[in-house]
């Protein structure tokens, strides 16, 4: 992640014993972030429209470019990217991508893996009063390509991630979002 410009945590201390993978045991330890607060927090907030437009680039920003160099997080919700307050005024904010335990490394990755991480993110994302222009100007971001070209060539990869992350509120809820801003307007 440091090599594609991903605010991530730094290193402190890596170890390991054994060498049978069945056996092998590691740790890591990372350098304190300060002066951050989680995205799920702070959305609990009253956020300013203007914050909210740069956040939603610099999460796209950090999911995509993840994507498309074959990283896939495996645990990606708002809860595990951290705003590093300071920068809250920035054109484009600091989030560190925290939790990477789980995250695989590959040439491309896997339709589902890719699934199931951006359905993630709105899945954690839908009672944060999202609009239906948010959702579009992060799929123009997050793909890299214009808005117009991404749904006409990905249609369904965007449908996708949108029924798994409804199904994900229901089974977590009991109940549908009360915003949703998949949900065709009347």
């Amino acid at each position: 992640l440091h090599t594609l410009n991903i605010p991530t945590m730094e290193s402190a201390a890596v170890g390991s014993r054994n060498f049978n993978p069945a056996k092998k045991e590691s740790f890591l330890i990372t350098r304190e972030l300060t002066d951050v607060i989680s995205l799920e927090e702070l959305a609990s907030e009253k956020i300013a429209p203007e914050l909210k437009i740069r956040l939603i680039r610099a999460l796209a920003g950090s999911v995509g470019p993840m994507h498309h160099a074959g990283i896939n997080h495996r645990d990606c919700y708002i809860c595990h990217y951290l705003l590093q307050k300071s920068s809250a005024t920035s054109h484009i904010p600091t989030l560190f991508v925290i939790d990477l335990h789980r995250a695989q490394i590959r040439k491309k990755v896997p339709l589902r893996y890719q699934l199931k991480d951006v359905a993630g993110l709105f899945f954690s994302s839908l009672d944060t009063n999202l609009s239906k222009r948010d959702v579009l100007r992060f799929i123009r971001i997050y793909s890299g390509k214009k808005l117009h070209d991404e749904l006409q060539n990905n249609l369904y990869f965007w449908l996708k991630v949108q029924k798994i992350a409804r199904k994900l509120y229901f089974k977590e809820f009991q109940r549908v979002p009360a915003h949703d801003p998949f949900a065709p307007e009347k």
